[in-house]
């Protein structure tokens, strides 16, 4: 749903929701539109329902235009790559962005046998009870709603992050117990000048102690207004970074960066007809795969600008897939789509981005940990772990970025830019409506509102006693 500056994106369900403090009053008109269908508006003082309808819309070959122009459709695809630097706009600008990241990952197997072993609280019976502990599957939520600052470039981007929420499953309390877990058998049994050598077969890295050492006592002296403090710059940081993979992503002033336009000797492309956006003509164009092409989809092009307005694909055919020396990876799942608005300047500027990605991935090696020190006397060699692993994992992931509003802004402003970094996100075991009470963001789907973490029984792990202190 869109009006000329501000719009509300219902979720994949078709919900949306006007933020509370919205001004309307009864001259103004609800406009609604989709892709493919008749586009409606009503006065708002005749609206009588929430459910709005919207009837298909035939696709139409304008053949006045087609034979003008008398372009075949890879005419069509080969002028989307010129003039991309007047086609996007990549000036500065203020845009107020909602973000939201779900996922699972899944253990399959996760095995671990002990050959070899001289710290005893790292022996079978450890791992024994530790492995089963884990959570078979965990699931995670995150979002975030901030106004981003820069041009289309990865070197001029600023992040002001206005309000975070994750919903804390009761798994990730597992999981920061065992760090906590490693760290006082490692902290308790180790010197503070030894290194490790890892070694998995011919692989091996070397890793220094006192640099385990370091972390877990610079975290312990901290206060807790510096760890807020860290807490709220690293996740800005971690925040932009996301923004950044996004939006490089797509384009440059130079072409798009689009596997399915970079590679569309890969592809085989149909001209279906022309529709509209709004009141924007656009070629809808289907392509699938040629023996060396992964994805299958659809994309919408300005029939004046030939501009890419929207894309949607989806792989058939495994993206990613690798084994060596017992290691796989497979990359299963990758679909993309994203959707362009026009502005005022003709330009086209992002409005939605969506990825949906799916990962296997695992191992069957053994794997060496050696403590070495070169300061005492004797060999250098104090302790040894020499374990098999077997371990198999799937995940999930899903992102949505919607720009909610854009608004010009100078180049000499960005620079002079300065934020002081304080938020984190608000952790919860449940979805809660009313965190976002009066913002406007894209509304949940059924699986995110019926979020709900039940605490785990807490254990500790066999062999776990022997590092406490007598």
């Amino acid at each position: 749903m869109l009006n000329h500056k501000q719009g509300w994106v219902t979720n994949g369900e078709g919900l949306f929701q006007l933020p509370s403090d919205t001004h309307l009053d009864s001259k103004d008109t609800l406009y609604l539109s989709s892709l493919g269908y008749n586009s409606i508006k009503y006065a708002l003082h005749t609206i009588k329902d929430s459910i709005f309808i919207l009837s298909p819309k035939p696709f139409l070959l304008d053949e006045v235009v087609l034979t003008n122009k008398n372009l075949s459709v890879v005419d069509i695809i080969d002028k989307l790559e010129d003039d991309v630097h007047l086609k996007y706009d990549f000036d500065f600008n203020k845009k107020r962005v909602f973000f939201r990241e779900s996922g699972t990952q899944e253990f399959k197997k996760l095995l671990v046998k002990v050959r070899r072993n001289s710290i005893p609280a790292l022996g079978q019976s450890f791992w024994d009870s530790l492995l089963p502990s884990i959570p078979p599957k965990a699931t995670w939520y995150e979002e975030f709603l901030a106004y981003s600052y820069g041009d289309h470039g990865k070197e001029n981007q600023k992040l002001k992050l206005e309000k975070a929420l994750e919903l804390a499953d009761e798994d990730d309390l597992v999981f920061e117990g065992m760090d906590r877990l490693f760290d006082q058998i490692l902290s308790k049994n180790i010197k503070m000048d030894s290194y490790f050598k890892v070694r998995s077969g011919l692989l091996s890295q070397k890793i220094e102690a006192g640099e385990l050492q370091e972390a877990i006592l610079t975290d312990s002296t901290k206060t807790d207004a510096d760890n807020k403090g860290e807490n709220a710059k690293n996740y800005m940081e971690r925040s932009l970074n996301r923004l950044k993979n996004i939006l490089s992503g797509l384009y440059d002033k130079k072409e798009h960066k689009i596997s399915v336009l970079n590679k569309k000797s890969h592809y085989d492309f149909e001209l279906i007809g022309l529709t509209f956006m709004g009141e924007t003509p656009v070629y809808e164009i289907h392509f699938k795969p040629k023996k060396k092409g992964y994805y299958q989809g659809k994309m919408f092009v300005d029939a004046d600008r030939f501009a890419l307005v929207r894309i949607e694909y989806k792989n058939i055919i495994p993206v990613k897939s690798i084994k060596l020396f017992n290691v796989f990876y497979k990359e299963f799942l990758k679909s993309i789509l994203f959707q362009m608005k026009k502005l005022p300047n003709g330009r086209y500027s992002l409005q939605y981005f969506e990825i949906e990605s799916g990962y296997e991935s695992g191992m069957q090696r053994p794997i060496n940990i050696i403590e070495k020190n070169k300061n005492v006397r004797g060999r250098r060699k104090q302790n040894e772990l020499a374990l098999d692993a077997d371990l198999h994992f799937i995940t999930n992931e899903k992102i949505h970025l919607v720009v909610l509003d854009q608004e010009m802004f100078t180049q000499s402003n960005f620079e002079n830019l300065k934020f002081k970094h304080e938020v984190i996100p608000e952790k919860k075991n449940a979805y809660d409506s009313s965190f976002w009470k009066g913002e406007l963001i894209m509304e949940p789907n059924q699986a995110l509102r019926n979020f709900k973490s039940e605490p785990k029984k807490k254990s500790t792990p066999k062999g776990a006693d022997s590092n406490k202190n007598k």
